[in-house]
């Protein structure tokens, strides 16, 4: 791996990524600000107005999760044909899934700390995310600075993992050839949807599983560092078997 090549890299591929992230982050805090006014407008009116908009941490990992299916692609071709060799894109995308997630997390906890003092007053609506909806059941979802931290953490992993996902899943397709895409699209979901819950099923294998995941899902639930860990062991097995995809997949034309 040549160190020397991270740097310029990192730096172009960070301007692209920061461009993706202020387009998002536009587009989320027009949609804080349309729902907070639609609210205000009701607010005097007979009709109680009721209800929580707790969409910034799913939106933001959907749309990690296709950037990372997008992009994964080109970046391997656009370096690689500059000279970089895999290690060091494999380490520059690892950055940029660090960077991205952090400014993400942070910007997603801003908003909702914006959108707390707006409608601190206001009854029957919050705004909040998932981290307050599993983990900070006070009344009107105020946070102390720990549970800020906790909440910034929390999202962090997601967006680490759900990136990774994104890229895992288009090295596979990148290395499978058109009847291989073909076959896996069509049976992955098929096998996980279909035949595998008939299977667990028919056979009582999912009865023995059961113990196993309620006690797993409640571990999760019992705190978010809980999550955090799961998540970031998740992570870690995705990115192994993305770097065995990268290290020998060749250049291919973009289709």
């Amino acid at each position: 791996m040549n160190t020397m090549n991270i740097r310029p890299a990192f730096i172009y591929k960070f301007r692209e990524t920061i461009k993706i992230i202020v387009i998002f982050l536009g587009i989320m805090a027009a949609i804080l600000t349309g729902v907070i006014y639609l609210v205000s407008l009701n607010l005097g009116n007979d009709n109680a107005v009721s209800g929580s908009l707790s969409a910034f941490m799913t939106v933001t990992a959907n749309m990690l999760f296709v950037v990372g299916i997008a992009t994964i692609r080109e970046d391997i071709r656009l370096m690689m044909q500059n000279g970089i060799g895999r290690r060091t894109v494999f380490t520059v995308e690892l950055l940029l899934i660090l960077s991205a997630s952090l400014i993400l997390a942070v910007a997603g906890d801003v908003f909702i700390a914006i959108g707390h003092t707006v409608t601190a007053d206001w009854q029957g609506f919050f705004i909040t995310d998932l981290y307050q909806l599993l983990y900070a059941n006070e009344g009107n979802y105020k946070m102390s600075f720990v549970q800020h931290f906790e909440s910034i953490a929390f999202a962090f992993s997601i967006y680490v993992c759900a990136t990774l996902a994104g890229i895992l899943i288009s090295l596979i397709f990148y290395r499978l050839n058109k009847i291989g895409t073909i076959v896996l699209a069509i049976g992955a979901p098929l096998f996980f949807f279909v035949v595998l819950p008939i299977t667990l099923n028919r056979t009582g294998v999912g009865y023995y599983l059961k113990p196993l995941l309620v006690a797993i899902f409640e571990f999760i639930h019992s705190s978010p560092w809980a999550f955090m860990l799961c998540s970031l062991l998740t992570s870690i097995i995705i990115g192994i078997f993305s770097w065995l995809l990268m290290r020998r997949a060749p250049v291919k034309p973009a289709k």
